[in-house]
């Protein structure tokens, strides 16, 4: 899948935090995952915009799908995104179960929907897993204000999830279940 990021950067960051109080919250990307049964983790001090000014299932908003985490080893290749309303006047902080897809892109996905991606590297060769429509959830368990500017709003989403994958190589399925926090911008 070709992935077209835009990384808001490190001194970004470092600019914020240094005007926040000390009781901010960390602007880090974390995902925790099981993979059939073995643990792995990752953390990133960016967050990555994967997509800007994009449909969804409601044709008069505008979305932004965000990366909530990535885990790359040498076995799996383990992508999630959420998907959120662009501009603050639409966001929510509802939280509660949301959508599972397996793309987030287009109008298959709506505000809050979390897409899980998964793909096997078994012998120099990469195989992509197919996600099962039984057996998923996702839930959104947190959403939290973080900073507010002239501009835009920037908030703390944790979040969790739990499927099947289908391998492509021996239709073998695969359990994943993970947790995530991330921060997103809605725009004014």
């Amino acid at each position: 899948m070709k992935r077209y990021i835009v990384i808001i950067g490190l001194s970004f960051f470092a600019i914020a935090c240094k005007k926040s109080s000390s009781n901010s919250t960390s602007l880090s990307v974390k995902l925790n995952a099981v993979i059939n049964g073995t643990k792995y983790s990752s953390e990133n001090t960016s967050i990555a915009i994967f997509q800007d000014h994009q449909l969804g299932c409601l044709n008069s908003k505008e979305y932004v799908v965000t990366d909530a985490g990535y885990i790359k080893n040498a076995q799996y290749d383990l992508d999630v995104y959420i998907k959120t309303n662009r501009l603050a006047l639409d966001f929510t902080t509802k939280t509660g179960v949301y959508n599972l897809v397996p793309y987030i892109d287009g109008t298959n996905s709506c505000n809050l929907d979390i897409s899980v991606n998964l793909s096997r590297s078994i012998n120099g060769s990469t195989y992509y897993c197919t996600l099962q429509y039984t057996g998923k959830e996702s839930n959104i368990t947190s959403i939290t204000k973080v900073q507010e500017t002239s501009s835009d709003v920037l908030y703390n989403i944790t979040g969790n999830f739990n499927c099947n994958f289908k391998s492509e190589n021996n239709n073998a399925i695969i359990p994943v279940s993970g947790s995530f926090t991330t921060h997103v911008r809605a725009y004014k």
